[in-house]
């Protein structure tokens, strides 16, 4: 019995496969790995630069929401208070963080901006850097994953000296978090109006901004 092959057919089939191929070589990945856990919630710690009722209602939380889809879907618990310090946090973890701790089956994200207070009010910068490593000891231990912050800069000269003394500190040791924000050199010159309020202490909206699409580049959510 003799065979014949149909090189019509076995072109249309090859092409077939050609453009399947093609198809699959041109759809996005996931916004987050399927053998990754999902994020399943943001909670914001800190002072009024995180703050968004007492505070400053364009602070970097609220663009978080504004600029990335992902975050707008997510649940975002905020307790910043405006004028706290991170001793003050420190004994609140209990009562304010620890009842958002994480469902195992998610990823949850513990933000923390604070420690330019603690420099204002005469707290060493060993002293600030270890009530720091004390939040993000007790959120990783609640499972969060912790994004620190280096400390902003300021144009008042008490704070600036200490701020950046402690960045020294968390720059040194990596291993104490699992994400770190260099607002320091992300807004560095706290003069500038482009970026900056009057007082030289808060970032303005354009700035809030900024630190919140680094916070977005930085724990790799796309959009």
């Amino acid at each position: 019995m003799a065979f014949f092959i149909d090189l019509n057919h076995v072109k249309k089939l090859v092409l077939f496969g050609l453009f399947i191929a093609a198809i699959y070589s041109c759809k996005k990945p996931p916004l987050i790995d399927l053998g990754q856990k999902p994020i399943g919630q943001y909670l914001y710690e800190g002072d009024s630069m995180t703050d968004t009722v007492q505070g400053y209602r364009f602070n970097w939380p609220a663009q978080i929401v504004k600029l990335s889809k992902s975050a707008f879907l997510t649940p975002q618990v905020n307790v910043a208070t405006t004028a706290e310090t991170v001793q003050m946090m420190d004994g609140e973890y209990a009562t304010q963080v620890h009842p958002h701790a994480p469902n195992p089956n998610q990823n949850y994200f513990f933000f923390l901006l604070a420690g330019t207070n603690d420099a204002y009010f005469g707290h060493s910068p060993a002293q600030i850097y270890s009530d720091l490593k004390t939040e993000w000891k007790q959120a990783r231990g609640d499972g969060f994953k912790v994004v620190a912050f280096c400390l902003p800069r300021s144009t008042m000269l008490i704070r600036d000296t200490t701020n950046v003394k402690v960045n020294k500190l968390i720059i040194a040791d990596l291993s104490q978090f699992d994400y770190l924000i260099r607002t320091d050199t992300l807004l560095p010159d706290p003069t500038d109006l482009t970026l900056w309020q009057t007082d030289g202490i808060h970032p303005n909206a354009a700035g809030s901004i900024k630190i919140a699409k680094e916070v977005l580049n930085v724990i790799a959510v796309k959009n």
